[in-house]
């Protein structure tokens, strides 16, 4: 194959495909082989099942591994996926996106496909529930909370399914671009006024002696990404990108370290998430996917939504019957994968059109109120 042709099928984004893919199968292993094990009580609170006993480990030195572990997994998978929301943020934003477009593509590309997430976590909670004789024990309204995430958290909603805490910050994140639009729109610099609103914000909290809200510097960390897009899309100069990305990193760890008193382990996942993306994005011209690492990115969203409480309850099953507890794990992980993969193929994939036909019904419907406006807005949708 001729050089040009093989840059013809390389896919400048793959960097973005892999990043996400390794992240969520990341997630997967820090529940499955660290938190299952590091936090049985709070399993238990998920799950309804009884706590695993004291010291109870996967493999011969389980436990004294969970205590040398000096990261954390989990953040350093969830801080990627963060910075990878800001940097396919402006994706969504043709010329001829409305914010009321944006908000239906963004609610059908998220929402069908945690919502079926949500009902085998909420299902199995539920079955184990039934089970053990035992009530169902979140209300209405922690359930109800879920099907919109966003302001779960600030309503007060339990955690149903461990997970949804990231996604409480993804729509928020949106709604913050939902303000932005426009310059979003039109790449201008004022979106920066973004990451430095939610620094002051997060200042003006310590100012009035009240707790700092995390999501301030998760959100911040996002709009970072934004950063990187602009870069890569050759709207920004290389040197102008390396300040305000310096200035939006200096302005998280500050949050992190002064302001929400994070662990230094804590801190530095969060500072390898960055390194993990700046250094995919740096080898983005020699990453190729293969036919596993794409599959992954593939189901990475649905696998992400469905994993944890599904992954929880199946290992404690296995391992009540007697299955080993390595096996089990394997079984486990090999069940979410099938999981995502089916609600990647019925939700995932469908949802973006549905979102698309809702949006062109609003239009006609505009446009017959509208008799002036051009049917060629309809072709783009």
């Amino acid at each position: 194959m001729s050089q040009a042709a093989s840059a013809q099928k390389h896919d400048p984004v793959a960097f973005a495909h892999l990043l996400r893919g390794l992240s969520a199968i990341s997630v997967l292993v820090f529940h499955y082989l660290l938190m299952f094990w590091q936090r049985p009580a709070r399993v238990a609170d998920l799950t309804g099942m009884p706590v695993m006993p004291v010291g109870a480990e996967a493999f011969p030195g389980h436990q004294a591994f969970l205590a040398w572990l000096p990261f954390n997994l989990g953040a350093i998978a969830v801080g990627a996926l963060f910075l990878l929301s800001g940097f396919v943020l402006p994706y969504s934003f043709r010329p001829d996106t409305t914010r009321a477009s944006f908000v239906i593509s963004r609610c059908f590309r998220i929402l069908p496909t945690y919502w079926g997430g949500f009902v085998v976590s909420c299902g199995l909670v539920a079955l184990v529930a039934w089970y053990s004789g035992h009530t169902f024990p979140y209300t209405l309204k922690d359930v109800g909370l879920h099907l919109l995430p966003g302001p779960r958290d600030l309503l007060g909603g339990a955690n149903i399914d461990g997970v949804v805490w990231t996604l409480d910050v993804e729509m928020k994140f949106y709604a913050l671009a939902f303000l932005f639009a426009p310059w979003l729109k039109s790449g201008s610099r004022w979106v920066l006024l973004m990451p430095l609103g939610l620094f002051l914000a997060a200042g003006a909290c310590v100012w009035k002696g009240v707790a700092v809200y995390p999501t301030l510097a998760y959100l911040l960390f996002a709009s970072i990404g934004i950063v990187f897009h602009w870069l890569f899309k050759r709207t920004m100069q290389t040197m102008e990108a390396i300040v305000w990305i310096t200035l939006g990193t200096g302005m998280y760890f500050w949050i992190l370290i002064r302001w929400l008193e994070f662990p230094p382990s804590l801190v530095g996942s969060y500072a390898l998430a960055f390194t993990a993306f700046v250094l995919a994005y740096r080898l983005r011209d020699k990453i190729e996917l293969n036919r596993i690492t794409r599959k992954l990115a593939d189901v990475s969203y649905p696998l992400y939504c469905v994993h944890a409480v599904l992954g929880y309850v199946a290992i404690r099953a296995l391992i009540l019957v007697g299955v080993p507890a390595l096996l089990a794990i394997a079984l486990s992980a090999a069940l979410a994968l099938t999981m995502a993969t089916l609600l990647h193929r019925y939700l995932e994939v469908p949802s973006p059109g549905w979102g698309r036909r809702v949006t062109a019904h609003l239009l006609t419907s505009k446009n017959s109120m509208n008799p002036g406006l051009s049917p060629d807005i309809l072709k783009n949708k």
